[in-house]
């Protein structure tokens, strides 16, 4: 694999677990008045990032068939989803929202 590779690949493993240890800090530090903090922006921006390039690389994956650091990109990512909404319904719940 390409430099191109590594780096993206990099990223998005920086990308997602910067993404997920931002949803596990307390909502009260990533929102202000009107607006997200810079905590908040940081969450808005990362995850829907990480997953386009999540989106790329299982595009680069498929057409250079490297299926096994396609299933573990995959395993990965659905491993911190299903976390990251266990711990959203969970808080949700606690809340009183749900």
């Amino acid at each position: 694999m390409g430099i191109k590779y590594k780096i993206v690949n990099r990223l998005f493993y920086i990308f997602l677990l910067v993404s997920f240890v931002l949803l596990l800090i307390p909502t009260k530090y990533k929102i202000e008045v009107y607006s997200p903090s810079i905590l908040g922006w940081l969450w808005v921006l990362l995850t829907p990032l990480s997953f386009i390039i999540f989106s790329y690389l299982i595009v680069l994956d498929i057409k250079n068939k490297n299926k096994g650091e396609l299933i573990k990109r995959s395993i990965i990512f659905l491993i911190v989803l299903i976390i990251s909404i266990a711990y959203w319904v969970y808080q949700a719940k606690k809340l009183g929202n749900l």
